[in-house]
């Protein structure tokens, strides 16, 4: 039976957004409209978790059998973005107050969740390395955060 780490890690992020009270949640979606197209419903605050890249943490150069190649500990790095619903007005209020909110619950919950903490395992690690909001000198200032995380887990290629 496949066990693919990363695969399994994605698909648990994505369950942990979908449970902290997002309008929508979307894996590798594109723009989001504030209103649905076809209903008029709001579709935002949304989640949008992108795959985005994995790499290699630890180098197997020298240890591999052949044409085979071992078990090494990786770095999953996917982007997670929170759309949030444009203000009506310049000033945009509270966007700093929803910001802040967005960033603790989001944080916390991946930091504390005890499924993505096992499935990572023993050598796994879950680092968070920031955030960036589009409000911004240049930006559009509508309320776009991309938080980015660090996920370490043990590769063993036998497990595809």
């Amino acid at each position: 039976m496949s066990r693919d780490v990363r695969d399994l890690a994605l698909k648990r992020v994505f369950t942990i957004l979908g449970t902290l009270g997002f309008v929508t949640t979307w894996r590798n979606r594109a723009d989001i409209e504030p209103l649905n197209p076809e209903t008029k419903q709001p579709q935002l605050p949304a989640a949008v978790l992108l795959d985005w890249k994995e790499n290699r943490r630890v180098s197997t150069r020298g240890k591999a059998l052949g044409t085979q190649f071992p078990p090494t500990l990786m770095d999953l790095t996917p982007e997670i973005w929170v759309v949030l619903m444009p203000k009506e007005n310049q000033t945009n209020e509270e966007i700093d107050q929803e910001i802040t909110t967005w960033r603790r619950n989001i944080v916390v919950a991946i930091r504390d969740d005890d499924s993505l903490i096992a499935l990572l395992g023993n050598s796994g690690e879950i680092e968070y390395l920031g955030m960036e909001t589009d409000m911004q000198s240049g930006g559009p200032m509508e309320g776009s955060i991309r938080f980015d995380f660090s996920f370490s887990y043990m590769f063993d290629p036998d497990d595809l």
